[in-house]
């Protein structure tokens, strides 16, 4: 992609992401001033009265909701503009099943936090945030944990890399840095798209870089060298 052609990308996802926001922003207001956040819990309260039940659902629906009415610009910025300037490896079926499955992972994370949220609110009222601070870092500490292991092979297959002078240079790039890491891996991220990229994750032990296999395959030993360089 050429240095133009990159800027006009990036101004027309910028200018969507912000137009996405401000949209967010508007619907959420006018949910809430038109009384149909309200009737809405009167509505799941009709068929339970256990309120984090309904908490869950009224999640659950909103968020239903949100997802058809943002659809058609989720579906613009996902695949059509990558498509049209020839960044994605994706079939229309294949993203909306990527898609999926980030809803799906992001409901088994997600769902026990917000009930957490919900109970900490009710318990403790005006001083919720602070109790919900400090469970929020704990639970940001055990996800850095296991996103590496547990989260990022839902979504890619994760192998070494197999250029060990390469391999070598990060740890050393990395040492000198004062991160020590524990590993340098490879992403399938071909699979999804032709970008090339890079990634810092995990935490203590789970500590380590991944590599895209469009990064490995397009870029001499230097210049990834010079990516990570940056990242550090």
């Amino acid at each position: 992609m050429t240095d133009t052609r990159a800027k006009q990308y990036n101004k027309i996802k910028l200018w969507l992401s912000i137009g996405e926001g401000i949209a967010s922003f508007a619907l959420i207001l006018l949910f809430v001033i038109s009384g149909l956040s309200h009737q809405l819990e009167k509505f799941l309260y009709s068929f339970s009265q256990n309120e984090y039940l309904v908490f869950i659902a009224f999640v659950i629906v909103a968020g239903i909701i949100a997802s058809v009415i943002f659809f058609p610009i989720n579906y613009y910025t996902g695949f059509v503009l990558e498509h049209k300037y020839n960044l994605s490896n994706q079939t229309f079926i294949k993203w909306l099943r990527e898609d999926l499955k980030e809803v799906l992972v992001g409901g088994v994370i997600g769902v026990p936090l917000l009930l957490l949220f919900y109970f900490v609110l009710i318990k403790f009222e005006a001083l919720w945030w602070l109790p919900f601070a400090i469970i929020l870092f704990l639970f940001s500490v055990v996800l850095a944990q296991i996103l590496p292991v547990l989260i990022l092979p839902l979504f890619y297959k994760i192998t070494p890399v197999e250029n060990e002078d390469l391999k070598e240079r990060i740890l050393k790039l990395s040492a000198d840095a004062g991160l020590k890491v524990e590993n340098v891996l490879r992403f399938d991220m071909s699979k999804n798209t032709k970008k090339a990229n890079a990634a810092f994750t995990g935490l203590g032990k789970t500590k380590r870089i991944l590599l895209g296999d469009t990064l490995l395959d397009n870029y001499d030993n230097d210049e990834i060298e010079t990516v990570i360089a940056h990242e550090l």
